[in-house]
């Protein structure tokens, strides 16, 4: 075999997670978003991303961040303040998703500056209003090789800048460390908000969510799109005009696989 081959069984399955079923209820996804939500504001998941973004912020002059595939908004929302922090100034934030979900922002305890696009979008067609860094948190692995590839080739053709963050790889360790996921799920659940009698029956009596968490997290990783298989997607779309940088690294025992497209003359 050769040097850095996979066997057939590694290559990528796009496995069916839960929460983009049309059958699993609405109830049950925003838990799961809401944990996302709750676990990256409070542990700073976004910590690996902060430099690259406020970097292309100063590279671009621009001050907004147009997150695509926002779901609930987990990482990218204590992405924007650490980025307005370092840049010394405000960051504005648009939240868009195919499935938008803007009733999330009912339930920040600040969301000065932060708005959530109500009309769909499509992450390979973003609307030419929406002008600023473009960011996917850990939403990549969700689309399937053309689908992500139509995503960065828009970013291109709009000679808009972005920046995709992974957490996920497709490791087997850390595909069955998924399992250790409920308890955590379970705990962080009086930390989110809403509270509601539902959310403490589907988490403890009846430990739907933490499950489907874990599961999802299993099918994520399986999901994963790994370094060399994004460089071989962005070759084709490298030109004069723009440049991608893929990499990945580790941070707190965590796989990070990143993406960063730049229009070359800005």
């Amino acid at each position: 075999m050769p040097s850095g081959a996979r066997p057939a069984w590694f290559r990528r399955i796009h496995a069916p997670e839960l929460m983009d079923m049309a059958w699993w209820p609405g109830e049950w996804r925003r838990m799961e978003t809401d944990f996302l939500r709750t676990f990256n504001g409070i542990t700073r998941s976004c910590t690996p991303l902060v430099e690259r973004v406020t970097a292309l912020m100063r590279t671009t002059g621009h001050r907004r961040i147009i997150d695509l595939c926002s779901g609930g908004g987990g990482l990218v929302l204590p992405l924007r303040s650490l980025v307005a922090s370092a840049l010394g100034e405000p960051v504005e934030l648009v939240l868009t998703d195919l499935y938008p979900n803007p009733g999330v922002l009912d339930h920040l305890p600040d969301r000065a500056g932060v708005t959530y696009r109500a009309e769909p979008v499509d992450a390979r067609a973003v609307p030419g209003d929406l002008v600023g860094v473009r960011t996917i948190c850990l939403g990549l692995h969700h689309l399937r090789p053309a689908e992500a590839a139509g995503v960065l080739a828009d970013a291109a053709r709009a000679r808009q800048p972005i920046v995709v963050f992974e957490g996920t790889a497709r490791s087997i360790p850390l595909a069955l460390s998924m399992a250790l996921l409920p308890p955590v799920v379970a705990a962080f659940a009086p930390l989110s908000r809403p509270h509601t009698w539902p959310k403490l029956l589907w988490h403890t009596a009846l430990p739907v969510v933490p499950l489907a968490v874990a599961w999802d997290g299993f099918c994520s990783c399986l999901r994963s799109h790994e370094p060399d298989e994004l460089r071989a997607m962005v070759a084709p779309l490298e030109c004069a005009g723009y440049h991608f940088e893929v990499g990945r690294e580790r941070w707190l025992g965590v796989p990070i696989t990143w993406l960063v497209g730049t229009p070359r003359d800005l």
